[in-house]
């Protein structure tokens, strides 16, 4: 779906697998969790940008995303709580809404929903990725345009993520305040640093039947 939607890096194939190891790591914090919410969360964290406005009409890649699922022996129930869950957890989709309720009622899946959620917001705190965005968009800017915009992005929005409630996990909390370190460091030094996901193939995740 990355070629066919031409997803760029900042959204593609290195941040699903980021954003689904997070959701590993995040799901290592919480007792009680069935197979059903694992799978949820993790297939929601890495599927999440196969969806997304910015690159495709999001009622024909989730209905391929559910035809996918579906045939990977997904019952109808547990894919359509993916999709509901990719398609309502975007931090800008959110914010602009200004609702009272912030967050949409997804019943039994609703912590499988911030797990996935949680995960794409720790990804946002990569300044490399956030750079090659908008290169991609603003190809016309120099250099230094692009890390001004990028520090300015990351002032106004991310670095406020945890202060303004978006982070709300206590363990997500904790790594938010080392990733914000890490991201200070990158632009103190202009460091595109981005290192490749580790994930955990031992999760029951890579053998759902």
């Amino acid at each position: 779906m990355c070629k066919k939607y031409h997803i760029d890096e900042s959204h593609g194939l290195k941040h699903a697998k980021g954003t689904l190891a997070r959701a590993q790591n995040l799901l290592k914090g919480f007792d009680n969790v069935s197979f059903e919410e694992h799978s949820i969360a993790l297939y929601a964290a890495a599927l999440h940008d196969m969806c997304d406005s910015k690159y495709s009409d999001v009622s024909i890649s989730s209905y391929e995303i559910k035809d996918w699922l579906l045939s990977e022996g997904w019952s109808n129930e547990h894919a359509n709580a993916v999709i509901s869950i990719i398609t309502t957890m975007s931090y800008s989709k959110l914010k602009n809404a200004n609702l009272p309720n912030i967050y949409p009622d997804h019943r039994i899946w609703q912590r499988a929903y911030h797990i996935a959620r949680h995960s794409d917001l720790l990804e946002a705190y990569i300044v490399s990725r956030c750079k090659l965005y908008n290169e991609q968009i603003h190809p016309e800017k120099s250099e230094e345009e692009h890390w001004a915009v990028v520090k300015t992005l990351f002032d106004n929005r991310v670095f406020k993520y945890v202060k303004d409630g978006w982070i709300f996990f206590p363990h997500a909390i904790t790594i938010a305040e080392e990733l914000e370190k890490e991201a200070i460091r990158c632009f103190d030094n202009k460091s595109l640093d981005w290192p490749e996901p580790s994930l955990d193939y031992t999760d029951s995740i890579f053998a759902y039947e």
